[in-house]
């Protein structure tokens, strides 16, 4: 199978790139782009055939940036500076363990500093632009899919949160042995979890804007159907646990111009490192089931 791009891009086109992206990262993330896209459309439609509408939104504006606004800036700065400095100056050691990197305390502090203050400073001149004598509170016209960012950011915020209690609540040995631990370790997410906390957060919020139920279920429900096909498809590829019982039958002849691995798979070099070691293989994912 093809645990990173590297390997995916080996495979289709014999050309061999050091990319530190994981198969399975990449789909999940274009789960959440194509969702994003289609929760949009489908507000947008509904707006149009008058089952949601427009609402007002109270909002001052002309005000200097506040201390949380800048500390916020600050903070995003330096994260963004302190990794992607980081990655410049310890590439190789980034392209071998990619999230194991972005999740450790390795980075530059130069660089996390430096782009902090370039964010204050640009927070700081973009709101003193738009700054008036007197700040004014004016009622803003909000369609419902100018929410779907805000909807798709809390959607993953719980839906991440969602997917880590239910592992817990699916394996409470691990997590009563060692809480901390299973708690941030980047593996151990139960999908349903998320779903169920992701969907609430989103009904909540829409209904909050005066949505029914009813229609932002049918809103959202291409959406979700579209992001968890996406996301399935990242574990296939990456040989992320998506197998089952032993395939026996032989591929049916309609089908001769599939590859085998879309028939049955028996998936060497999953990224899960989980089967019998592979004879005369070099690297990091050596197994095969």
């Amino acid at each position: 199978m093809f645990p990173t791009l590297s390997h995916l891009i080996k495979y289709l086109f014999n050309v061999d790139l050091r990319l530190p992206v994981q198969t399975f990262g990449l789909f999940a993330a274009l789960a959440f782009v194509l969702a994003y896209q289609v929760f949009k459309s489908e507000f947008k439609r509904k707006e149009r055939l008058g089952l949601i509408l427009p609402f007002n939104h109270k909002i001052t504006v002309g005000k200097p940036a506040s201390l949380y606004e800048l500390i916020v800036s600050a903070l995003i700065g330096f994260i963004l500076g302190f990794k992607a400095a980081g990655v410049i100056s310890s590439y190789e050691y980034f392209s071998y363990r990619p999230l194991q990197y972005m999740f450790s305390r390795n980075g530059s502090l130069a660089g996390g500093i430096l782009t902090g203050a370039v964010f204050i400073i640009l927070t700081y001149y973009n709101k003193k632009r738009q700054q008036l004598k007197v700040p004014q509170t004016i009622n803003e016209k909000v369609h419902p899919y100018q929410l779907t960012d805000t909807l798709i950011l809390w959607c993953a915020f719980w839906g991440f949160i969602g997917a880590k209690i239910f592992s817990c609540l699916e394996d409470p040995g691990s997590f009563i042995h060692n809480p901390l631990t299973f708690l941030f370790s980047l593996t151990g997410w139960t999908w349903y979890g998320g779903y169920l906390f992701g969907a609430t957060a989103y009904l909540f919020i829409g209904y909050r804007r005066g949505m029914k139920l009813v229609h932002l279920a049918d809103i959202g429900s291409p959406g979700i159907i579209l992001a968890y096909a996406t996301g399935r498809m990242g574990c296939h590829l990456s040989g992320d646990g998506d197998w089952g019982i032993v395939n026996r039958y032989p591929k049916l002849a309609f089908l001769s111009w599939m590859p085998d691995w879309v028939w049955s798979f028996n998936f060497p070099h999953n990224v899960l490192k989980e089967g019998i070691s592979i004879n005369n293989c070099a690297g990091e994912y050596c197994f095969v089931l």
